[in-house]
């Protein structure tokens, strides 16, 4: 068996999370992400997507960011400009490994053209200058190149604000056994996050 290095900075965990669908209102953030996280829960499959990704390949993201930083991350989403909301799906990265998700390629828009094709849908554009900064890197993202990725509860950890949320879910959800992560419990107050 191969040995594996502790790392408190790195998760052998990854999660995506989702966000309201993009018509909906500011002041709405929160409920329109929890409306998009059950119909993902009911369904068992999360959609690629290819915004933000150089060459529109269709890829479903992660990040393997500690969970212990994300409440952080959170309770701090309007001045860092986060796009997300505190609802996810956590699965482990050698899951997901076999089924071709690897981390991100961080680099200049040109280092996209010297890749290998097989290696394209994982470029990140990073750039640190005068005139303007690109960096995404806190996100440490991994890519996996697909239309769909199905799961079973089995397969993954539903991460969410608070515990009232794990209750909704468990009467709603009664045949199906989901493992669940309230970020509330990690000493965040994820109540306090505006939408």
């Amino acid at each position: 068996m191969a040995k594996q290095i502790f790392r408190d900075d790195i998760s052998d965990q990854v999660i995506h999370f989702t966000k309201p669908a993009a018509e909906t209102a500011p002041d709405k953030f929160l409920e329109g992400a929890l409306e998009v996280f059950d119909k993902i829960v009911s369904a068992k499959f999360l959609l690629g997507g290819n915004g933000f990704i150089k060459g529109s390949y269709k890829c479903v993201c992660f990040t393997e960011a500690p969970l212990g930083k994300l409440p952080i991350l959170f309770a701090n989403r309007k001045n860092l400009e986060v796009r997300y909301a505190p609802y996810g799906f956590m699965f482990g990265k050698k899951w997901l490994f076999a089924k071709g998700a690897r981390p991100a390629i961080y680099g200049e828009d040109n280092d996209f053209d010297i890749l290998p094709e097989k290696m394209k849908f994982r470029h990140v554009k990073y750039h640190l200058g005068d005139d303007y900064i690109t960096d995404h890197t806190w996100e440490r993202e991994w890519r996996l190149r697909a239309d769909r990725l199905d799961f079973t509860p089995d397969d993954v950890t539903l991460v969410v604000p608070h515990r009232a949320i794990v209750e909704y879910f468990r009467e709603e959800y009664k045949s199906d056994n989901w493992h669940f992560i309230a970020l509330s419990d990690l000493g965040i107050p994820i109540d306090s996050i505006e939408g």
